[in-house]
C-alpha cells in the first residue's frame, strides 16, 4: 500500500500554453429540446475562447456522433 504524502503548494505559475484537442459534449436529445438555443449560445461563446486549432465538437442522442 502507498503511503499519501502531503506536499504544500509554494507557487502556482499562469500558463499560456493554448489547448491542443478540445472536445465539447452537448447533449442534442429530445430531453433537452427547449434548452437547446441556450445550449448553442453557451457552445459558440466558448469556442470562440479557444485558438482556431482547437476545435473538435461531438454531439450525441443515443449514440455518439
Amino acid at each position: 500500500m502507498k503511503r499519501r504524502i502531503e506536499r504544500k503548494v509554494t507557487e502556482v505559475t499562469p500558463h499560456q500554453r493554448a489547448f491542443h484537442i478540445l472536445v465539447l459534449l452537448l447533449d442534442v436529445s429530445g430531453s433537452v429540446e427547449e434548452r437547446m438555443d441556450f445550449i448553442r449560445k453557451a457552445a459558440r461563446d466558448f469556442l470562440r475562447t479557444a485558438s482556431p486549432q482547437d476545435d473538435c465538437i461531438i454531439s450525441f442522442r443515443d449514440d455518439i456522433q
